[in-house]
C-alpha cells in the first residue's frame, strides 16, 4: 500500500493552511504544558470544543495544509480490510470505537468492564455505533498514528457520527497524531509542545523561533568588535531545515543534533578578559530573557537559567588561551561558558555553548539571507565547508586524545566524525564553488560503507586520501 496513492484507496479531507481550531480544556488553561501530545483532539466548530472547556476554551491555527484521513464507515471498513501494518487487535479496537464491521453486542462485551451500562446492549445484534472513552480512544488512535505516518496523514476527520451510546450522536472532531508539527497557538504562534517534547528538542524549537522573531542573536554584538557565528554542526542543520533539497540520507544525519554552539570571534587581544566578561554578561541577559518568556508562555513550566564555566580564582570565567586543532587550525580559545535549562524534577537540558576564540587571519563570513531568516548568524556555505574540512582532518589525523575520540572509525564518540563526513557533502553537493569537496567526501563515505573493509584498513585508507587531498 505504500507505492500506491492512499487517495485513490481512501478519503480524504483535506484543512488549509491558517484554519482556525479549538480545543476545550477540563481541568487545565490553555497555557499548561500537557503531558503528552502524540494524540490531540481538536475540532473546527467552537461550540463543540465548549462543551468540554469546564476550565479553558484553545485556540490554534494550522501551520500548514492538514491531510486527515476521513472516518466515514465506508472509509474505515475499507481500512479495516485493507493490507496495512494494523494487527488483528488493531483492527478489533479500531472497529470496536468506530461500530465498524461489528454488532452492538460485541462492544457492549468489549467495553462493559469501563462502562457498566454497555450491558443493556448485551443481547442487540443491530449495527455497531461511535463509542468513545478515553481509555479506548488512546489505544486506538496510538495505533491509527502509527498507520498514519505511513500514509502520509497527520490524523483523521470525524463527522457527526450516530450513536446511541452517546444521547444520538457523536459530535464531528478532529484527532492530530503530529499536533507539534502542525498546529501553533493563535495568541502566541508558538508550536503546541508537551512535556516531554520539552524536555527532547522542545526548548531548541522555541529558541530558534525566540531567535526569529526578536533577531537578538543579529545585533546583540553591534557595538562591540566580534563577530558571532553559529558553528557548523547546528549551522548545516538550519541550512537543511530551509533548503532540504538533499536525499534522506544525508537530511537524517544533518539534523540529528541538538547541540547549538556559538562561536565568538574577537579581533583584538587587548583587554580580553574584560572583553571575554561583557560577551558572556551579554549572553547571560540574552538567556534568562528567554527563560523569562518561556515561563510567561507556560504558567506551570517553572524552569530556571543554569550556567556552568571554568572559574578563575576569584570565582569568574577563566581566560586562558588554549590551541585548538593544531596544526591543522591556528585558533586560540580563551573561554568556554555552558548554559542549560533546569527543570522542577531536575532535569537539565543544555541550551547552548557559548565559546571565545581568536583566529589571525580568519574573518567568518555570514549569509546574510539565511541569517535574516532564521535569526541566527549563519556562515556562508564557503566557511562553513572549509571549517568541516579543517574539522575532518583534526578528526582523523589529529593526536589528541579529543581528536582520538571524534574519529570516524576508531573514535568512542565517532559518530560525530561521521556527521562532519555528511555536512559537508550536504554543503558542496549541487554547488560549483564547492565542487573541490564533494568528490573526495563522497568518496570517504562509501569507504566507511565498505563492509569487507576492517576498521584497520577503513582508518588507513581515509588516512590516505585525506592526507593526498591536503
Amino acid at each position: 500500500m505504500n507505492d500506491m496513492n492512499v487517495d485513490d484507496v481512501f478519503e480524504t479531507t483535506r484543512i488549509p493552511r491558517g484554519t482556525v481550531l479549538y480545543k476545550g480544556m477540563r481541568s487545565v488553561t490553555c497555557k499548561t504544558v500537557l503531558n503528552s501530545v502524540k494524540y490531540f483532539f481538536v475540532t473546527e466548530d467552537v461550540n463543540v470544543a465548549k462543551l468540554y472547556a469546564n476550565r479553558d476554551l484553545c485556540q490554534y491555527r494550522a501551520s500548514r495544509q492538514l491531510k486527515l484521513f476521513n472516518m466515514t464507515s465506508a472509509n474505515i471498513r475499507k481500512l479495516l480490510l485493507s493490507d496495512t501494518i494494523l494487527s488483528f487487535e488493531d483492527k478489533r479496537i479500531i472497529a470496536m470505537v468506530t461500530g465498524v464491521e461489528v454488532k452492538k453486542r460485541d462492544q457492549a462485551l468489549y467495553f462493559s468492564g469501563i462502562h457498566p451500562k454497555m450491558r443493556e446492549y448485551l443481547l442487540d445484534c443491530s449495527q455497531g455505533e461511535r463509542f468513545s472513552h478515553h481509555n479506548t480512544n488512546k489505544i486506538a488512535c496510538i495505533r491509527m498514528c502509527a498507520m498514519f505516518a505511513n500514509l502520509g496523514y497527520d490524523g483523521y476527520f470525524a463527522n457527526n457520527m450516530q450513536s446511541v451510546f452517546h444521547a444520538g450522536a457523536f459530535h464531528k472532531e478532529i484527532m492530530l497524531c503530529n499536533a507539534s508539527d502542525v498546529l501553533e497557538v493563535v495568541r502566541s504562534s508558538v508550536p503546541v509542545l508537551s512535556k516531554t517534547q520539552l524536555k527532547k528538542d522542545g526548548v531548541l524549537t522555541m529558541l530558534k523561533l525566540y531567535a526569529k522573531r526578536s533577531k537578538t542573536f543579529l545585533t546583540m554584538f553591534n557595538d562591540m568588535n566580534v563577530t558571532l557565528v553559529v558553528a557548523p554542526g547546528m549551522a548545516v542543520k538550519m541550512y537543511s531545515e530551509q533548503d532540504p533539497l538533499s536525499n534522506q540520507e544525508t537530511l537524517q544525519m544533518v539534523r540529528n543534533t541538538l547541540d547549538l554552539d556559538i562561536t565568538v570571534y574577537v579581533k583584538d587581544l587587548a583587554n580580553i578578559k574584560t572583553l571575554v566578561k561583557m560577551v558572556f554578561d551579554r549572553f547571560d541577559a540574552v538567556c534568562n530573557h528567554f527563560v523569562d518568556l518561556l515561563n510567561q508562555e507556560y504558567d506551570d513550566l517553572n524552569v530556571r537559567l543554569v550556567s556552568r564555566c571554568r572559574t578563575d580564582q576569584i570565582g569568574g570565567c577563566l581566560v586562558a588561551a588554549r590551541k585548538q586543532g593544531f596544526p591543522f587550525m591556528n585558533r586560540d580559545v580563551f573561554s568556554v561558558k555552558q548554559y542549560f535549562i533546569l527543570f522542577p524534577d531536575q532535569t537539565e537540558i543544555e541550551l547552548m555553548d557559548v565559546v571565545v576564540v581568536f583566529q589571525d587571519g580568519r574573518a567568518p563570513s555570514l549569509h546574510k539571507t539565511m541569517s535574516n531568516a532564521t535569526g541566527f548568524p549563519l556562515p556562508t556555505r564557503g566557511y562553513l565547508a572549509d571549517e568541516l574540512w579543517t574539522m575532518i582532518k583534526i578528526d582523523t589525523l589529529g593526536q589528541s586524545e579529543l581528536n582520538k575520540k571524534r574519529h570516524p572509525v576508531t573514535g568512542k564518540e565517532k559518530q560525530k566524525g561521521i556527521k562532519d563526513l555528511y555536512r559537508l557533502k550536504y554543503l558542496s553537493q549541487n554547488n560549483n564553488q564547492l565542487t573541490k569537496y564533494n568528490g573526495v567526501v563522497v568518496h570517504l563515505i562509501n569507504i566507511l560503507k565498505k563492509k569487507e573493509y576492517s576498521n584497520t584498513v577503513k582508518a588507513q585508507r581515509l588516512r590516505d586520501v585525506i592526507s593526498v587531498f591536503l
